[in-house]
């Protein structure tokens, strides 16, 4: 409601525009995900394989650790069976850009630190590698939703 996917969604669209599908770098630069796709997405490739087609998990951590931009919308809508599958997914995501000096963009409803966090939903440690990526600049945005003064569905 405060415009986070909007704003997210531009920062890519610029990336990519400035890319402008270089020749020299075949691969698109951005990936733009969402926390609940992301779970959903790992999870499928656990099912017995379907079709031509089927996606290994290895597939999608390797799209996500190596492509130039990751963008994670809505990190914390995921509704995890459990927390240690979660923290495991993003740890390994972060820790991967990390070492391979790649960033990432996040943008969440949820604090970092406390009780319903992003702590609690990718770990202390994947939140303290954020922390260090970011240089400490985290921004917070605050306000009242758009939907609800527009009144939008």
């Amino acid at each position: 409601g405060l415009g986070k996917s909007v704003l997210f969604s531009c920062i890519g669209i610029e990336v990519i525009e400035a890319w402008d599908g270089d020749p020299e770098r075949a691969r698109c630069p951005v990936s733009f995900v969402s926390g609940p796709n992301l779970v959903r997405r790992i999870r499928a490739t656990f099912n017995v394989p379907e079709g031509e087609h089927h996606e290994r998990e290895a597939d999608v951590y390797n799209e996500l650790t190596g492509v130039s931009l990751l963008i994670l919308d809505d990190v914390g809508k995921e509704q995890p069976r459990s927390y240690r599958f979660t923290q495991e997914m993003y740890w390994y995501i972060i820790s991967s850009r990390v070492e391979a000096g790649l960033p990432v963009v996040i943008n969440s409803r949820l604090p970092l630190t406390g009780e319903d966090s992003l702590e609690q939903v990718m770990g202390v440690d994947t939140v303290d590698r954020l922390y260090g990526m970011a240089g400490g600049a985290i921004t917070e945005m605050t306000g009242q939703s758009f939907r609800k003064i527009w009144k939008v569905p």
